[in-house]
């Protein structure tokens, strides 16, 4: 029975030691992690130069978005006033 033992637990000792999980990263995922991190890094700093282009464009009025935004408004005012007149004539 002691021998059966020490030949499982021998056959244990052996079955960790070669399906243990390697404490060192193989050099092809190694570079793959680099390049995900990498393409993950590229897209963010694309994103938000392109974020930074849009609202740089918006404020300085190029769009046009800033002038219809004034016109809108101009005419909403301008529907309250008529509003506010046609209620003073009745």
């Amino acid at each position: 029975m002691k021998g059966l033992l020490l030949w499982i637990s021998s056959l244990a000792l052996v079955y960790c030691a070669t399906h243990a999980p390697s404490t060192t990263m193989d050099p092809v995922e190694a570079r793959m992690k680099y390049l995900e991190n990498s393409v993950e890094t590229l897209a963010r700093q694309t994103m938000l130069q392109q974020l930074f282009v849009d609202e740089r464009t918006r404020s300085e009025g190029d769009s046009g978005e800033r002038e219809r935004e004034r016109e809108r408004e101009r005419e909403r005012k301008g529907d309250i006033q008529t509003e506010s007149r046609r209620k003073a004539r009745v």
